[in-house]
């Protein structure tokens, strides 16, 4: 994923401020204790003398001061003066930095998201969003994220994720997070209605676009797929299958959930897409016998139009577009991926 995402250490200048609060604190308790023991003022009475010698608006003493009152006061003056200066100096130096610090945060990121080409763009940081990116991440798939809520942009940089803060629905926003270049669009909002605008946008700024959206309602499946969405997930209904399943065929949901996850599983399972100038092109499964060149299995081929062919035949002849989905280690995968030619 590259170098680690910077972010603005916020921590260090709120523990700068902290000194120069803390003594301007001190100095309103010793010259609040000063006037009550020197002068045996009421506690009132001291603190508004301590406060308006302090702050120096001259509105005069609030009783008569003796001599070592006047010179308590002197004393207390220069403190204020001293302690004020420094005070201001500190929080001044802190805002200059903070806006220093922000710019270049924000010039950096900028300039990363530039150089960034087939990446997938993650649309919303909330728990599915937040998912989706760390598996990204998982399988290193450069990835930018689009959030407008602040608090989620922010916990976005925590995570050390390239982000955008701003409306996923414009298209400057969908354009500064390089929708152009990207191979991907993830729409993860929980607003049924933003995430069908989002793809309409995303498929008229990138038409080679691979979309997959999120849909909270059954009925809007349709809708996002009319929109341009290559994919639609219902997170609801995917739980309800799975509680489902690991009932009724747990082993099995287990087996394929390993083999998807990978987190140091000796076999997985992948998809390789086959290119114009893949050599696979125009074989058969017979003629490639992958099986005995590779070591993965071939479990299922899928042609350009979407079309499924499980456990395909040993006369099949694949096509450019043909997706071949095996099952293997992940060295025998890359073998695979090697002798597909670029796929």
């Amino acid at each position: 994923m590259g170098s680690p995402i910077p972010t603005v250490m916020a921590h260090p200048r709120a523990r700068r401020l902290f000194l120069p609060l803390s003594l301007v604190l001190l100095l309103i308790a010793f010259g609040t204790a000063g006037y009550v023991v020197l002068e045996g003022w009421p506690l009132a009475d001291a603190l508004f003398m301590t406060i308006i010698t302090l702050s120096t608006v001259g509105y005069g003493e609030v009783h008569p001061l003796d001599g070592s009152g006047r010179a308590f006061t002197s004393l207390l003056i220069l403190g204020g003066v001293g302690t004020l200066a420094y005070g201001l100096t500190t929080v001044t130096r802190s805002i200059v930095e903070g806006e220093m610090s922000g710019r270049v945060l924000r010039q950096q990121l900028q300039r990363r998201i530039r150089d960034l080409h087939a990446h997938v763009i993650v649309c919303g940081y909330g728990r599915v969003g937040a998912a989706v990116a760390a598996q990204l991440r998982h399988e290193s798939i450069p990835l930018i994220v689009v959030e407008q809520d602040q608090e989620r942009f922010n916990d976005c940089l925590r995570d050390r994720f390239l982000a955008v803060l701003g409306d996923a629905t414009q298209d400057e926003v969908l354009q500064e997070a390089g929708i152009d270049r990207a191979r991907g669009l993830a729409i993860a909002l929980d607003d049924d209605a933003k995430n069908v605008f989002i793809t309409l946008t995303g498929r008229a700024l990138n038409g080679a676009l691979y979309i997959v959206s999120r849909a909270g309602r059954p009925e809007s499946e349709a809708k996002l797929l009319h929109a341009g969405a290559n994919r639609v997930v219902s997170p609801y209904a995917i739980s309800g299958r799975r509680m489902a399943a690991l009932i009724t065929r747990p082993n099995v949901v287990d087996i394929v959930e390993t083999a998807l996850q990978r987190d140091g599983i000796e076999y997985g399972l992948e998809e390789f897409t086959l290119i114009e100038r893949s050599p696979f092109v125009g074989q058969t499964l017979a003629e490639l016998d992958l099986r005995a060149a590779t070591g993965a299995t071939v479990l299922a081929v899928i042609d350009a139009g979407g079309q499924i062919t499980a456990s395909p035949a040993a006369n099949y002849r694949l096509q450019a577009g043909d997706s071949i989905v095996a099952i293997g280690t992940e060295a025998e995968l890359r073998r695979l991926e090697q002798l597909a030619g670029g796929a």
